[in-house]
């Protein structure tokens, strides 16, 4: 059975799975599978429907998303969620790191090609800090932040108890 953006009905109650905002549970029905069944959305999903979903979410369509709670999460859903949030920034400059890579169909200069580097260098290594997960992201430059907006893609952010 092959699932579709129309396979989903009745979607409610969404609730950020985690402080990192790239993941929503919501309830749903699934034509054929069943009824009031937990799902989370997210926006980096494989599946169309899941990112359509979580769009969607975000945007009020199923009510206000609730806030994530801290507090009840183990270590390793911390940890999780931090590594989450390294992949996506580094899953979305990914294209940037390519020779012809533009921004206004200007090539990157050498420093803004070393600049990203450096920064993904910075961010493969994050978990490797002292006292990590509870530790500030490192660093991004402004323009870099700038073509992650200008392209519709989250720019990370970190909630940490340090």
């Amino acid at each position: 059975m092959s699932l579709s953006i129309e396979s989903f009905s009745n979607i409610k109650n969404p609730k950020f799975a985690d402080d990192s905002g790239y993941q929503i549970d919501i309830t749903v029905d699934i034509e054929s599978i069943g009824t009031n069944i937990p799902f989370t959305a997210s926006f980096g999903d494989s599946e169309s429907y899941g990112h359509q979903l979580y769009e969607a979410a975000l945007n009020g369509e199923y009510g206000e998303v609730a806030p994530y709670i801290v507090g009840a999460d183990t270590v390793e859903q911390v940890e999780y969620n931090a590594r989450s949030v390294r992949n996506s920034f580094i899953a979305n400059t990914d294209a940037m790191t390519i020779p012809d890579y533009t921004i206004n169909d200007e090539y990157l200069t050498d420093e803004q090609r070393q600049e990203l580097l450096d920064t993904r260098l910075a961010f493969k290594k994050w978990p490797e800090t002292e006292n990590w997960p509870n530790v500030p992201l490192p660093e991004v430059p402004d323009w870099i932040i700038n073509e992650l907006v200008k392209k519709g893609l989250s720019v990370p952010q970190w909630t940490y108890n340090g």
